[in-house]
């Protein structure tokens, strides 16, 4: 027992001695100190209530443009000559270089600028004078002599003008066998006033016959002149019928002979618009197969160390064209964790592989729009399912942005002030 008292008599002059030391201390220390735990208290609670900053989320970005950069290749093996130096400004269509082939390359860019003035309204036979009779478009050539020889047909076709001669010929033939017939008919009036004449002398001469006033012979001469003219009006009437049936003739030939020029004519029409479509359509197979052109405005770039009439093989990569102006934005994957905070208009900083950002600084960006659905992708991790957000580049700080360049977004969300975090993780902790 004598231990424990002792033990519990030794604070005793430790208590004496501060309880000393705290009265001592003046009372105005005391109010600065209480002053000073308060000031650093509300400077505590101001900051938790002051500080907020928002939570972000990361993701892989891709660069893409609005108008890529373009790969050219050879569509067929031979020997290549450059027309273009390498960051040369082109415009769309601009040949960029040619593969030698049989074909002769001015020849057949002349002939292509010829066929492309040929329409429905060309004067034909000049067009046909104009062309050239002697050409060197290598297997293009039987295309090329079949529209000719299809173009100066129509063109012999239109000059000669045989069907419509022969039409005129027999519409002025059934022009003359209708004044005959109308000649006929007149005829026939006649006639059947004479035969009313006669028939009426031969009752006049029955009468007198039988009055014995004229002799029997008499009354017969009469009558054979009667029916000498009935025979005669017979005859001229079987003349008005048959030449009624000869202007039907000649009138069905007028027409056999208008439909044949048609027929003839939409024939050699059709001819030569079908050579002509092949002849176009062979020209436009030589332009794809040999001829490198620019389907874009913007500059050359080689893909490698060429030379005229370095042999280049199929499907080689020989050239690109790239765009002089072009916008580029972001793509960015993300996973599906706080797709909810995610939104329109949210701010996001792009820092890329290639342009380190402590030198180059980070791209700004926005949020233009959010996937509805996710896509399961590969990583490295396996597979995960991750939702496209398009972003809209706001600020690249001074990085030249190129087609295709990755790096890593972060997607600023709404801002939280200092207290809410530190309550987040007092009940995540609970």
């Amino acid at each position: 027992m004598e231990p424990r008292n002792y033990i519990q008599r030794q604070p005793q002059p430790n208590s004496e001695e501060i309880t000393f030391l705290v009265s001592r201390i003046p009372s105005n220390i005391s109010i600065r100190i209480f002053v000073l735990i308060s000031l650093l208290l509300l400077v505590f609670i101001i900051t938790l209530f002051a500080i907020k900053y928002p939570d972000s989320y990361k993701g892989s970005v891709t660069i893409v443009a609005d108008n890529p950069s373009i790969s050219l290749v050879a569509n067929h093996q031979g020997p290549v000559v450059i027309l273009k130096k390498d960051h040369d400004d082109v415009k769309k269509g601009d040949i960029v270089a040619y593969i030698e082939n049989e074909a002769s390359f001015q020849e057949m860019l002349a002939l292509e600028k010829t066929m492309l003035n040929f329409n429905a309204d060309t004067d034909f036979a000049s067009f046909y004078h104009s062309l050239p009779k002697i050409v060197h478009v290598g297997e293009i050539n039987n295309n090329y002599f079949t529209f000719l020889n299809a173009l100066q047909q129509y063109v012999l076709f239109s000059k000669n003008d045989l069907y419509d001669k022969q039409q005129k010929l027999l519409d002025n033939l059934a022009s003359k066998q209708e004044k005959q017939l109308h000649l006929q008919k007149d005829r026939v009036k006649l006639i059947n006033k004479n035969d009313k004449l006669g028939y009426n002398k031969l009752t006049r001469d029955s009468l007198l016959r039988d009055s014995q006033i004229i002799s029997q012979q008499q009354f017969e001469d009469t009558e054979q002149n009667y029916l000498s003219a009935l025979q005669y009006n017979n005859t001229t009437k079987q003349e008005i019928h048959k030449l009624d049936q000869e202007i039907l003739s000649t009138k069905n030939k007028s027409t056999e002979a208008r439909i044949l020029k048609t027929e003839k004519e939409e024939k050699l029409i059709s001819d030569l618009y079908n050579s002509y479509n092949d002849l176009v359509n062979k020209i436009r197979a030589w332009k794809r197969a040999f001829l490198i052109i620019a389907p874009v405005g913007g500059k050359v770039q080689f893909l490698s160390f060429l030379k005229n009439n370095q042999y280049i093989n199929h499907q080689d990569p020989i050239f690109a064209i790239v765009p002089a102006s072009n916008k580029v934005n972001g793509q960015m994957l993300i996973s599906d964790f706080g797709l909810g905070k995610i939104k329109q208009s949210q701010d996001v900083l792009i820092r890329l592989n290639n342009f380190p950002h402590e030198e180059y600084g980070v791209i700004k960006a926005k949020v233009i729009k959010v996937s509805f659905l996710g896509n399961t992708v590969k990583t490295v991790n396996g597979d995960e399912k991750k939702y496209m957000v398009d972003l809209a580049i706001t600020a690249a700080g001074g990085t030249i942005l190129s087609d295709g360049v990755v790096g890593e977004g972060e997607i600023l969300t709404d801002n939280k002030r200092l207290y809410e975090r530190v309550l987040e993780k007092v009940i995540l902790n609970f």
